[in-house]
């Protein structure tokens, strides 16, 4: 039986009047979509109303652990929640205004959790910002938030803020996590210099904020990636929040056996589908969160921490699973070749199974730290077949999961017994979906309702009701459709919608897909159209600085072993485009042919390609944090990236 949050009794819920479902002011209220039975009905709760419940409940459970100097650090929910209200006096008395935002760029650590926590609590806005942000884009949300606290990863990031700071009227306090502070700049707080301020303030000063909080208010901001413009600041209310963790964590099966559940924190907290994850779900349910070492490659410890751990859930973006499936491959390719046809074989037949299972499978899941793990879950963008079908092979069911921060993370989910390849799961109990057609021969808008949707954009009254239409369905701009039996699938974005000089719209998400399932050394394909034609941007396999995100010129082991087979011996993006490498230029050429053969007749055939000088990447701006492409701006650098 999954357990429930004891949701409180009608005396005990705090909402304040409101008839709007979306508003663009940090100090405005919204209507709360109930539903008037099941999930959606529930009593709506404030954070720290579902805090104190999960404290009361799993007191003595271990809650955060974290290895510093290589010794283990664990801390209790109750020592948790302590650690949470002295965060929360300290930024009380630095003098945090109410709805003013409290800015943190640092990397997943537990001070993390408590400064999110204590900034709501003390009755502020918690803001995550990304660690790779420039001074523009943090002094931008900083000024949109009005922060009053900024707390940063390092002394190098503190002195990044102090050159901006005149820029910033509302800036009072600058916390500093680790290293030595500046002595000169009385700004600058280090972490234990925070606790010590907390004694100044009396737990009843606390209190009657806490208490003069609504579950229908805003607690914190998230901001969109900017993939498709500028970022947005999504206004996350309470309800959304605390509503949010305890529907996700039922539809995601968590606390199943009663037994406590446990996850490695390694992607960017300042992401909301991560935080639900990491931070809110594992709150609701009584969960244990650790804390992975996110310095140095992440990508040669994350599986080292994971086998210490045993996570029992894990969700990673589809870069990491591909990275992890490079990793195992790598591995299997110094295997016997007994064993590596062992590996294959279909799981689908029991026998093969067992054998399978018990000389290779286990070893293999011990070997990437999943062999407890239950779920194993894939969100943020579509994750490719060959990727799915790799683990699929070694019996790891990767489950798809949509959603989008103005939906507060999850909005449909996947479990074991309600999953299909491709597909992005089924909408959460609670939940609603919509399909909004303008053209019948297009797929339609994915439109989302539920208490999980968002209050609105910051400031933004516009966009908001551009976003939020008068009955209160919230327009993602993401194309799909549903299945028979319910399943959601994701079929490209309004605004990624190629068109021609004829006014013909082609979804390119389709095509895309197929040339790099054609062509396995392509990693990025982008079709754009020049008037009538059709032309495919391509990039191919190259390494990547594993600690800068830099592409290089050098080609993947793969994909040198690819050149090979076809009788190419290029290394280097640089020797096919200076020699126009005739085997590669006339594998892809095929490649081409054969997708083209395969698409509706009445899309004009590509008939162009041009392979670029280096992959994208996020340090070289194509990319968005979750390395999902920023289409808006690839037409603009098409030509400094063609050859």
């Amino acid at each position: 039986m999954v357990p429930v949050i004891p949701f409180v009794v009608s005396s005990s819920i705090r909402i304040t009047p409101a008839k709007q479902l979306w508003v663009s002011k940090v100090n405005d209220s919204v209507k709360i979509r109930m539903a008037e039975s099941g999930l959606g009905s529930e009593d709506p709760l404030t954070v720290h109303q579902m805090f104190k419940y999960s404290v009361e409940k799993y007191h003595n459970h271990i809650a955060l652990a974290y290895k510093r100097d290589e010794h283990l650090y664990r801390i209790s929910y109750s020592i948790y929640y302590e650690k949470c209200r002295m965060t929360a006096k300290g930024f009380l008395k630095l003098g945090l205004d109410r709805y003013h935002g409290v800015g943190i760029m640092a990397y997943n650590c537990p001070e993390w959790f408590f400064a999110n926590i204590g900034a709501i609590m003390a009755g502020g806005l918690s803001v995550g910002i990304y660690m790779t942000s420039s001074p523009q884009t943090y002094q931008h949300l900083a000024l949109n938030t009005k922060a009053n606290i900024l707390v940063v990863e390092n002394r190098k990031l503190a002195e990044k803020v102090l050159k901006v700071k005149n820029e910033l009227p509302h800036l009072k306090a600058i916390v500093q996590l680790k290293g030595r502070k500046k002595a000169t700049d009385p700004k600058i707080y280090t972490w234990k210099q925070l606790m010590e301020l907390s004694n100044d303030i009396a737990d009843k000063q606390l209190d009657d904020i806490i208490d003069s909080q609504y579950a229908n208010q805003c607690c914190l901001i998230a901001y969109t990636s900017g993939s498709t413009g500028a970022p947005k600041g999504v206004m996350i209310s309470h309800d959304n929040i605390t509503w949010n963790a305890n529907t996700s964590g039922i539809n995601m099966d968590f606390g199943h056996n009663n037994s406590q559940e446990r996850l490695v924190s390694y992607m960017p907290l300042s992401h909301v589908a991560v935080q639900i994850m990491d931070l809110w779900i594992q709150m609701a349910f009584g969960g244990l969160t650790y804390f992975a070492n996110l310095v140095g490659d992440l990508s040669s410890t994350l599986m080292d921490e994971m086998r210490e751990v045993e996570p029992t859930v894990f969700e990673g973006v589809p870069h990491i699973w591909e990275k992890m499936r490079r990793k195992v491959e790598h591995n299997q390719a110094h295997q016997s070749p007994l064993k590596v046809v062992i590996a294959r074989m279909k799981a689908s037949v029991p026998l093969c199974y067992n054998v399978a299972n018990a000389l290779v499978f286990k070893k293999v899941h011990e070997e990437m730290g999943l062999d407890k793990c239950t779920r194993n879950f894939v969100g943020a963008a579509p994750i490719s077949k060959r990727t799915l079908d790799f683990f699929h092979s070694l019996c790891i069911f990767i489950m798809p999961i949509y959603g989008l921060s103005e939906s507060t993370g999850p909005h449909t989910t996947s479990i074991s017994h309600q999953c299909q390849p491709l597909s992005c799961g089924k909408v959460m109990e609670g939940c609603k979906i919509k399909i909004y057609k303008t053209d019948e021969k297009l797929d339609g808008e994915i439109c989302l309702w539920g208490r999980n949707i968002f209050m609105g954009y910051l400031n933004m009254p516009e966009q908001t009701e551009q976003t939020i239409d008068a009955e209160g369905w919230m327009h993602t701009g993401d194309l799909g459709y549903l299945s028979n039996d319910d399943f959601l699938f994701l079929t490209g974005k309004i605004k990624e919608f190629v068109i021609l000089g004829n006014g013909m719209h082609i979804n390119p998400l389709p095509i895309e897909d197929a040339i790099k399932n054609e062509l396995t050394i392509v990693r990025h394909a982008v079709l754009i159209a020049i008037a009538n034609d059709l032309i495919i941007l391509l990039t191919l396999k190259c390494e990547v600085n594993e600690n800068t995100g830099e592409p290089s010129d050098v080609l993947t082991r793969e994909t040198i072993a690819y050149c090979r087979r076809i009788g190419s011996k290029a290394t280097t993006v640089s020797n096919i485009l200076f020699q126009k490498d005739p085997a590669i230029y006339n594998a892809i050429t095929k490649g081409i042919e054969n997708v083209n053969k395969k698409t509706n007749s009445n899309i004009p055939k590509m008939n162009t390609f041009i392979i670029l000088k280096r992959d994208f990447s996020i340090y070289g701006g194509e990319l968005g944090k979750w390395m999902i492409s920023h289409f808006p701006t690839l037409n603009s650098i098409y030509h400094s990236f063609a050859h």
